[in-house]
């Protein structure tokens, strides 16, 4: 049985730290900028695609402004920078394959986030590929 998947990327410039950062990496404990790259799978019943490429760059974008949303440019105080906050990329790619788990209800859910194009984490939904 041949399995199928389709992926889309979706990418955003972001803010993010990491406070608790080892010694010889002290410089990541302060905020600093990213250009975020995600890239999505989702399993796929047939040749015709049961979701099509746009919906789902739609659904993660949607996720995206949810989750972290704009900050108003104004807003710059003590530890705060305007623009999208993340946490790790391990807890965005967490994060949003509960959300399309919920959203689309696939039994194949693969989510990558990079920082750069150059350290990327990923997480499966276990049991499935």
């Amino acid at each position: 049985m041949r399995k199928k998947k389709i992926t889309v990327v979706n990418d955003f410039i972001g803010y993010h730290r990491y406070a608790q950062a080892p010694e010889d990496v002290a410089f990541l404990r302060a905020w600093h900028r990213h250009h975020f790259i995600i890239k999505t799978s989702l399993s796929v019943e047939h040749n015709d695609r049961d979701i099509e490429f746009f919906e789902l760059q739609d659904k993660v974008h949607r996720f995206i402004l949810q989750r972290f949303g704009e900050r108003p440019l104004d807003a710059v105080v003590e530890d705060y920078l305007p623009g999208i906050f993340l946490e790790s990329c391990e807890d965005c790619a967490e994060e949003l394959v509960n959300y399309l788990r919920e959203e689309t209800g696939r039994n194949f859910i693969e989510v990558s986030v990079s920082e750069d194009n150059e350290c990327e984490a990923t997480v499966t939904e276990e049991g499935f590929y």
